[in-house]
């Protein structure tokens, strides 16, 4: 329905851009977090430690 078209002002635009920003950084986050566990539960499982660089310690 073209004639009932929101309009929307530049403030609204920024606010729903802010909260994107805010989803995607925190989705970016979670996904970091997901695989570093990821990554220490499978080295740990093999028996390997780690240092904080994910390289195995000697």
């Amino acid at each position: 329905m073209p004639w009932r078209m929101a309009y929307f002002t530049g403030k609204d635009q920024e606010k729903k851009m802010r909260k994107n920003l805010q989803i995607w950084l925190v989705a970016f986050a979670a996904v970091l977090v997901f695989f570093y566990g990821l990554d220490h539960l499978v080295m740990n499982m093999q028996g390997l430690p780690l240092n904080l660089d994910l390289t195995p310690s000697q």
